[in-house]
């Protein structure tokens, strides 16, 4: 009995659909309500797929959104794997009421993901919770092993200003280090990913990785902001450059006060909005010689220093005779930390009559704090040759799908009367059917073929699940392929530190997979009592070798590449000994 083709593909759909699991995307915030002055977090969770990156929908004006982190999970169970990522930013309002967080999405694969808009609400004031306390890092007669320092030029600014801080990180050798994140409420970053740099230090005689991460920042509420950062890690406490001990440690910044005071409430403009900053205005028109009620495109643009991401155009009482559309907004940073920037408002206008003889003058009033004074600027009038509308033929909106902004175009006339056509066009010869090709016969069996090849594929996790030791040999084989040839690079580059911590780390996952012990379990006497009998005398004499000139690095870092690359063959060497040991139990 034959199947036809539809019949397989069918089939084919059903396999693939219980092989692979469809990707969920969701968000939810740690509290709906929060009183002015402080920030709510919000959680991304994409389970089923690994993406690399989210995307905001879109810009809420009076929301400061901050990265703080993501997470990613992969578990195997049964045969069956699960994989997961979050993502956490900081939600920042700046100003009272009810306020719509936008949609995420993330890309998987060829799939576009999108979550929810959750809702947010901003109140006067909530009864506050205790904190608790943070430990803090006593340093003993030894450096410490990391520590956080804390750089604001400045220690006033005004409500809305925007002034640079940068965080330093300090730490000798850490792992999963995470973005520092601020400990007070009352302050917003322009940056949702604040920018990074690493660099080298020594401080005595330590020597020092610094990850500096810069930001802007802007204080939303007159009073008294106590500044402070900090962010955990795992840091690696050396006792032998082999034995080390890994200890997560919670780090804390130096809290810097900077005094926040409130804006003058004198001779306060009439137009002004909350900006505060230094800015210019310029305004664009086209065309500007059209009938009375034709759409014309204002293109405005504000642009100066300060924070630009929640500046709207004031209300103009001089433009009463226009009909204005909502704008088109577009924000442009021209510097690295968004201080300096660029904010173009595209909008739709019409004008009611024709006597209307130019676009009138555009004001922006905004808070200078350099010289502690309100200004307003203007833009230039732009002349208009306004033309009485023909009765009886309105300029109809038609909404194009290049963004939100209603564009006037004069709708096409259809023909009144369709001509026949004077001649049949091309015609085409008849090809001959499918089924009568080989290639289309052979193209029925990849159904067939991606059935027994799933079948094989899902076999082979189930043995792998039930075979822990094998899969442990797997990727500990991985690793230490992947690890010699970072160990060529840190020895052509003379990185001692560097190449005795991946040597040390290759060392202990290879005992371990062969002792079927954890890493962390390996220590000299483990390897004399488990070891001495199963590897010969001058293997075990090269071993002992190679941690004594690994713990003498540590005090005297091996600067020769003709010694590291020395090293690293006996490291091959003996990594190729261990392989052959035969596995314990």
């Amino acid at each position: 009995m034959r199947f036809p083709f539809h019949c397989w593909t069918v089939l084919a759909a059903c396999l693939f659909a219980l092989l692979a699991e469809a990707a969920t995307f969701t968000a939810k915030l740690d509290r709906s309500t929060i009183p002015l002055g402080e920030s709510a977090v919000l959680i991304l969770h994409c389970d089923g797929a690994l993406p690399k990156t989210t995307q905001s929908a879109q810009i809420v004006a009076g929301l400061g959104l901050g990265f703080i982190g993501e997470e990613q999970a992969i578990s195997l169970i049964n045969g069956k794997a699960s994989t997961a990522v979050t993502f956490r930013y900081r939600i920042t309002p700046d100003k009272l009421g009810d306020f719509t967080v936008p949609s995420f999405t993330v890309i998987v694969g060829k799939e576009t993901l999108k979550s929810e808009p959750l809702n947010l609400r901003v109140v006067a004031d909530l009864p506050a919770e205790p904190k608790p306390a943070v430990p803090i890092i006593e340093s003993a007669t030894e450096p410490p092993p990391a520590f956080l320092k804390l750089i604001a030029p400045t220690n006033a600014v005004y409500a809305g200003e925007v002034f640079p801080i940068e965080v330093q990180l300090f730490f000798q050798t850490a792992q999963n280090v995470q973005i520092p994140q601020p400990r007070t409420e009352g302050v917003r970053f322009l940056l949702m990913r604040p920018g990074s740099q690493q660099t080298r230090a020594q401080i005595g005689n330590s020597l020092y990785n610094i990850v500096s991460f810069r930001n802007a920042a802007v204080a939303t509420k007159p009073g008294r902001l106590d500044l402070a950062f900090d962010t955990d890690l795992t840091v690696v406490v050396s006792q032998g450059i082999i034995f080390g001990e890994l200890k997560p440690m919670k780090l804390t910044s130096p809290t810097q006060t900077i005094t926040v005071l409130p804006l003058p409430k004198e001779n306060v403009p009439s137009s002004f909005n909350g900006a505060v900053g230094s800015f210019e205005i310029n305004i664009a028109a086209s065309p500007t010689n059209l009938p009375a009620g034709d759409p014309i495109l204002a293109k405005i643009t504000i642009f100066g220093r300060g924070a630009l991401d929640n500046v709207e155009l004031p209300r103009q009482d001089a433009w009463r005779d226009f009909k204005l559309y909502p704008p088109n907004v577009r924000l442009e940073h021209v510097d690295s930390l968004a201080m300096n920037g660029i904010k173009t408002f595209e909008q739709v206008i019409t004008a009611s009559h024709a006597e209307m003889k130019a676009l009138p003058v555009l004001e922006f009033s905004f808070f200078d704090p350099a010289a502690k004074v309100y200004r307003t600027v203007q833009s230039t009038p732009i002349p208009l040759r306004l033309t009485p509308a023909p009765a009886g033929a309105p300029a109809s909106l038609i909404t194009t799908p290049a963004g939100p902004v209603a564009t006037a175009l004069p709708m096409p006339k259809k023909p009144e009367v369709a001509h026949i056509k004077p001649r049949l066009g091309t015609l085409a010869a008849l090809t001959p059917p499918l089924v009568t090709r080989p290639w289309f016969l052979a193209f029925q069996f990849l159904p067939l073929l991606a059935f027994l090849g799933a079948v094989v594929w899902r076999k082979q996790k189930e043995h792998l699940s039930k075979n822990t030791r094998l899969l442990r040999q797997r990727e500990v084989d991985g690793l230490i392929r992947d690890g010699l040839h970072e160990l060529r690079k840190h020895a052509a580059a003379s990185d001692s530190v560097a190449f005795f911590t991946m040597l040390a780390r290759l060392l202990y996952e290879r005992l371990g997979e062969r002792l079927d012990l954890s890493a962390a379990a390996i220590n000299e006497s483990v390897i004399e009592e488990r070891l001495n009998d199963r590897l010969s005398e001058t293997t075990l004499t090269s071993l002992r070798e190679l941690f004594r000139t690994a713990d003498q690095a540590r005090y005297a870092p091996v600067d020769s590449t003709h010694d590291l690359h020395q090293i690293l063959g006996k490291a091959t060497t003996i990594l190729d000994e261990l392989e052959r040991v035969k596995k314990a139990g």
